[in-house]
Order: C-alpha cells, then sequence, then structure tokens
C-alpha cells in the first residue's frame, strides 16, 4: 500500500466548503468575540469536550459558557479562499476581547495600518 499524502490531522475540506462566510462568534455571558470560518467545527468541539482543538471550546468548557449562549454574526463573505483567511486574521488582530489565539506583533502592526488607511476591512 502507498500512502501518497501525509494527513496532517485536520480534515480534508473539499474545495466548495471554501466558499462562504467569516463568522465572529460572541459570548452572551463575557461578550468575548471568537472569529471563525469553521463555526460548527469548533461548536462540535465544545459539545464533544475537546478544549485543545479550539479557543472558543477552551474558553467555553473553562468557564462553563455552553453553546445555547452564543450568537453568530457573520462579518463577512467571501468566495475566494485567501482573502477569506485574510478577513479572519484581519478581525482576529484587530479586534478586542477577542478569544483566538493573536499572530506576532509585526502582523497586528500591518493590519493596524491597513485599518488607518482604509477604515475598514
Amino acid at each position: 500500500m502507498r500512502i501518497d499524502k501525509v494527513q496532517n490531522g485536520k480534515d480534508t475540506v473539499h474545495p466548495f466548503d471554501h466558499k462562504g462566510p467569516v463568522y465572529c462568534v460572541l459570548c452572551g455571558n463575557c461578550n468575548q468575540k471568537f472569529s471563525t470560518t469553521r463555526r460548527k467545527e469548533h461548536i462540535s468541539y465544545i459539545k464533544h469536550f475537546h478544549p485543545e482543538k479550539s479557543a472558543l471550546a477552551e474558553h467555553a468548557l473553562q468557564w462553563g459558557h455552553g453553546t445555547n449562549c452564543w450568537k453568530t454574526q457573520i462579518v463577512a463573505f467571501e468566495t475566494d479562499f485567501r482573502k477569506k483567511c485574510f478577513i479572519e486574521s484581519f478581525f482576529i488582530n484587530s479586534t478586542p476581547n477577542v478569544i483566538n489565539k493573536k499572530s506576532s506583533d509585526l502582523f497586528l502592526k500591518i493590519y493596524k495600518e491597513i485599518k488607518e488607511m482604509y477604515g475598514y476591512i
């Protein structure tokens, strides 16, 4: 048996599933925010008690904030996968009270400059 590719621990996502929304999930108990393109996956981690797989699941399970208190908004809709990842990263790095793990300070500086230049994204 020949193995053609190495698994990275994440499910393979069909290209058609890359299209769609960037979500902002708001905790109804403490106003913490979480950005994701895979909302159902993170909710599943909460329901199946896997805090190691998601910052959202870690927050919910650590503080007892179950899935019934989460409010979801679509902050952007982008069909291009790379642009969608950029929007999600921008949201994570420019929004206060975010649960997501943040990127480096250089990343944050670049995003702040873009936000100041354009006033949106």
